[in-house]
């Protein structure tokens, strides 16, 4: 239909809906959403982090990889940068909070990386952290981000002096009466002590102290999970000549993120991010980054 056919009163009526409608369309583009929160009813730990800017997330001073490690950036410049599993966790945290993210990196170990949440030091800690009823006491864990299994290195001569021709589960049980090296002050000293109550629990630095402890037979077994025994023996092939490796069926490494007990809704938070994720295996997990093996 042309202009001159329309009656003039119709057409000013139509060119009137045509400029509503724009107008309408207009500001729904420009317009902000119809959800926006009120910072002053959000939980104090919530408004605490968005008024601040800054999520604190807690590390330990060393790397653990693929949880967290200097990672070569691709396209050649030969530079590095955190990343890793937890890494990852944390900028989703970051994100979903609208904040920048800031690592503390003062704790030497894993039990004071949990000091730091309980002081208020970091908002949360994802630091390849295990949950364990000791810890639970003073803070507050999130469901688990991956189950890993439990795993020995276990030193060749020492295994078959004891086992005597038996089966290596007849002697690697509950009632082991030999050394186990474990890192000092991590989940794996009281849970070592729990399970093999009979053993000499021995605290060492770091996990390369246990690794040449039980390779040099200065201890009978050195107890971490199955991810880092299956690391190091792909990193240091000539283990393999002087210990094995073993798995524990019925033990699990649950690892979790650590918040201050009275931050229930940035644990909600937590889990519900994490209840979106992919579920990743040790195995999984190592293949994803890859790029661990390289790196002694």
């Amino acid at each position: 239909m042309k202009r001159q056919d329309i009656p003039t009163a119709a057409w000013a009526s139509r060119r009137a809906f045509g400029k509503g409608l724009g107008a309408a369309l207009l500001g729904a583009l420009v317009a902000p959403p119809a959800f926006a929160l009120d910072e002053t009813l959000l939980a104090p730990e919530i408004r605490a982090i968005k008024q601040r800017g800054k999520l604190v997330v807690g590390l330990t001073s060393f790397d653990s990889p693929p949880f967290y490690y200097q990672r070569k950036k691709s396209g050649g410049d030969g530079g590095a940068a955190l990343d890793g599993f937890d890494i990852q966790l944390a900028r989703e945290i970051a994100r979903s909070l609208e904040v920048e993210l800031v690592f503390n990196r003062q704790a030497e170990d894993f039990n004071k990386v949990v000091e730091l949440v309980m002081t208020g030091q970091v908002d949360l800690a994802t630091s390849k952290l295990s949950l364990t009823v000791k810890r639970a006491i003073g803070v507050l864990f999130s469901r688990p981000t991956i189950e890993l299994r439990h795993a020995l290195l276990a030193n060749r001569i020492s295994l078959a002096r004891s086992a005597d021709g038996r089966p290596p589960q007849e002697v690697i049980n509950r009632h082991f009466v030999g050394s186990i090296g474990v890192i000092a002050d991590s989940s794996f000293v009281d849970i070592a002590r729990q399970l093999f109550s009979s053993a000499d629990i021995r605290q060492l630095k770091n996990w390369e102290a246990v690794v040449d402890a039980v390779n040099m037979g200065d201890v009978d077994i050195a107890y971490r999970d199955e991810l880092e025994i299956k690391r190091i023996m792909h990193l240091r092939p000539e283990l393999h000549l002087n210990v094995r490796s073993v798995l524990i069926s019925d033990e699990r490494d649950l690892i979790s993120v650590a918040m201050r007990y009275q931050s229930e809704q940035l644990a909600n938070l937590v889990n519900v991010i994490l209840l979106k994720r992919k579920k990743l295996d040790a195995n999984q997990l190592l293949d994803e980054y890859a790029d661990i093996f390289a790196t002694a």
